[in-house]
C-alpha cells in the first residue's frame, strides 16, 4: 500500500514540477492560474452538453452516445489540468500519468467514434440549405395557412348552402306531409320480389310496419285484389312502363277501391330496374258517385219511358176532348207544364223525394194573386217518391185548372181547401188528400166523362197504387185519394 502511495503522489527522490520552475512566482501563478481556468472550464462545458443531449429529443442512440464521450473525454482533461497544479508543489507524477493514460484511451475512442461518424455528418443538411428549407416550409405553411382559410371559408359556405339545403328539404317535407295528410294518397316503394321497403301516409286503420319487409300475399290481401296487383307490377318490372290499375281491398265495414300508378324505380348508371315505385289513391267515394251514377242513369232511363208514355197518354187523351188544334196545344200545353214542374222539384231534392206541400204549392203557382189567397193548404210535411209527385202533380193540376174555369175560383166567393193526413194502416202509412171546393157555381155533375175526370178517377190513383173518389156535390166539388206512402 505504502509503494502504491508512493507511485501515485511521489517520492523523497522526485521534487515537485514547482522546482523546475525555481519557484519563481510569476511562473508557478502562471502555470497555476491557466490550469485551474481550463479545468474550471473543462468541468462547465461537460455540463452543458450532458444538459442539452438530455433535453434534446430526437437525437439517434449514435448521436447520443458521442455527446456522453465527449463528457468523458473533456471532464478526464480538466483532470489532467488539475492534476498539473498539483504537481506543482506535489511530485504525484504517477496519478497525473495514470489521469493522462486514461485521458488518452477516451480521447483515441472518442477520435474514432466522431471519425466512423463523418460521413452520417456530411449526410446532414448545412445550415444554409437549412434556412432555405426552413424558408420552403414558411412558404409551405403560408400556402398552408392561405388554404386553411380558404377550406375554412369553403366549409363555412357549405355549412350555409346545406342548413339552407336542409331548411329547403324539411319545408318541401312538411308540404309533403301536409299534403298528404288525410288525403287518402299513399305512397310506398316495392323491390323486384314485391316486398315493401318504404311506405309514407298507410290507409287509416293501417300502419307502415304492417307492410315493411313483407308482400302482398304474406300480408293476406284477397285473392281478387292479387289477381290484379300482382300481374301489373310484375309487368312494370319487366317492361319498365308506367300503367296505371284499379284494386279493391274488401274490409269489414265496406269494400274500398284504390287507383294504382306503378312506375319503375331505377338504380345505377345502367338505369337498372331495382322496383317499383307506387302512388295508391284512395278512390272509393269516386266509386260509390259512379255506382250511383249508373243507378240514376238506369232509374232515368225507365223514368223517361214512364213519363213518355204519359205524356203519349196525355196526348192521346187530350186530342179526344178538343175541337181544333190550338185548344189542343193550350191544353197538352198546359198539363206538360204541370208534369214539368214536378220534376224540377224532383231534381232539385236529386231525384229522391219531392215535398207534398211544395209540390201543391207549385202547381198553384200560375194563379192570379186573388184566386191563390183563395186557397187554404194544410197537412203535415211529407216527402213523396218520384212516380206519386209526377202524378199528384198532374191531378193537382186538372183541380186547379176546372177550378179556375168553372168551379169555386171562378168567382169572388170560392174557395179551395186541400188538406192531407197520415193514417197508420197494416200494410204500411197510408196519406188521404182532399180537395174540397166551396162558395163556386152549383155544381152539375157532367154528362161525359172526359179526359181529365179519367184521370182523377182511374189513371192517378192506379199509378200510385191508391184508390180515389170524385164527388159532385151541389156546395162544391170534392176529390179524395187515398196511398200508401213510399219507404
Amino acid at each position: 500500500m505504502d509503494s502504491l502511495l508512493q507511485y501515485l503522489f511521489g517520492a523523497a527522490s522526485f521534487m515537485p514540477h514547482g522546482d523546475c520552475l525555481l519557484w519563481r512566482s510569476d511562473l508557478v501563478a502562471l502555470h497555476a492560474v491557466s490550469d485551474a481556468l481550463i479545468a474550471v472550464a473543462y468541468f462547465a462545458i461537460p455540463l452543458a452538453i450532458l444538459s442539452f443531449v438530455r433535453k434534446r429529443e430526437g437525437l439517434r442512440p449514435v448521436e447520443r452516445r458521442l455527446g456522453y464521450l465527449f463528457v468523458l473525454f473533456i471532464l478526464l482533461s480538466a483532470l489532467t489540468h488539475l492534476a498539473g497544479v498539483v504537481t506543482l508543489w506535489i511530485p504525484a507524477y504517477g496519478a497525473e500519468g495514470l489521469i493522462k493514460a486514461a485521458t488518452a484511451v477516451v480521447s483515441l475512442y472518442t477520435a474514432m467514434t466522431l471519425w466512423s461518424l463523418v460521413p452520417s455528418f456530411l449526410s446532414l443538411l448545412s445550415p444554409g440549405e437549412l434556412q432555405a428549407m426552413n424558408e420552403g416550409l414558411r412558404k409551405e405553411a403560408a400556402a398552408h395557412r392561405e388554404t386553411s382559410a380558404k377550406l375554412r371559408k369553403a366549409e363555412t359556405e357549405l355549412s350555409s348552402a346545406l342548413e339552407a339545403r336542409t331548411r329547403e328539404l324539411q319545408e318541401i317535407s312538411e308540404r309533403f306531409d301536409l299534403t298528404l295528410r288525410g288525403s287518402g294518397v299513399t305512397v310506398f316503394q316495392q323491390d323486384r320480389n314485391l316486398t315493401y321497403t318504404w311506405m309514407y301516409n298507410p290507409p287509416q286503420e293501417l300502419a307502415d310496419r304492417q307492410f315493411i319487409g313483407r308482400t302482398e300475399r304474406e300480408l293476406g290481401l284477397p285473392d281478387v285484389t292479387l289477381a290484379t296487383i300482382e300481374p301489373a307490377k310484375r309487368a312494370v318490372l319487366e317492361t319498365g312502363e308506367t300503367t296505371v290499375v284499379e284494386v279493391p281491398l274488401p274490409s269489414a265495414g265496406k269494400d274500398r277501391w284504390f287507383k294504382l300508378f306503378i312506375e319503375p324505380l331505377h338504380e345505377g348508371t345502367d338505369r337498372t330496374i331495382s322496383g317499383i315505385s307506387c302512388v295508391a289513391i284512395d278512390v272509393t267515394d269516386e266509386k260509390a258517385v259512379e255506382t250511383q251514377l249508373r243507378i240514376v242513369l238506369r232509374e232515368l232511363t225507365h223514368r223517361t219511358k214512364n213519363i213518355l208514355m204519359i205524356v203519349q197518354a196525355i196526348a192521346r187523351q187530350t186530342a179526344r176532348n178538343v175541337d181544333s188544334p190550338t185548344d189542343f196545344i193550350k191544353r197538352f200545353s198546359a198539363r206538360l207544364s204541370a208534369l214539368a214542374s214536378a220534376h224540377d222539384i224532383l231534381v232539385n231534392r236529386g231525384w229522391s223525394a219531392a215535398s207534398l206541400q211544395e209540390l201543391v204549392e207549385d202547381q198553384l203557382a200560375y194563379l192570379p194573386d186573388g184566386p191563390r189567397q183563395a186557397v187554404r193548404i194544410e197537412g203535415p210535411d211529407l216527402e213523396l217518391g218520384a212516380n206519386q209527385a209526377q202524378n199528384l202533380a198532374l191531378a193537382i193540376h186538372e183541380l186547379s185548372t176546372n177550378a179556375t174555369k168553372f168551379g169555386a175560383l171562378s168567382v169572388e166567393s170560392g174557395s179551395v181547401e186541400v188538406a192531407w193526413n197520415v193514417e197508420v194502416a197494416a200494410d204500411g202509412p197510408c196519406v188521404t188528400l182532399v180537395w174540397h171546393e166551396v162558395g163556386g157555381p152549383p155544381v152539375v155533375e157532367p154528362d161525359a166523362a172526359g179526359f181529365g175526370r179519367l184521370m182523377l178517377e182511374k189513371l192517378v190513383p192506379d199509378a200510385i197504387s191508391g184508390t180515389a173518389e170524385l164527388d159532385f156535390p151541389e156546395g162544391g166539388l170534392r176529390w179524395r185519394i187515398s196511398f200508401p206512402l213510399d219507404p
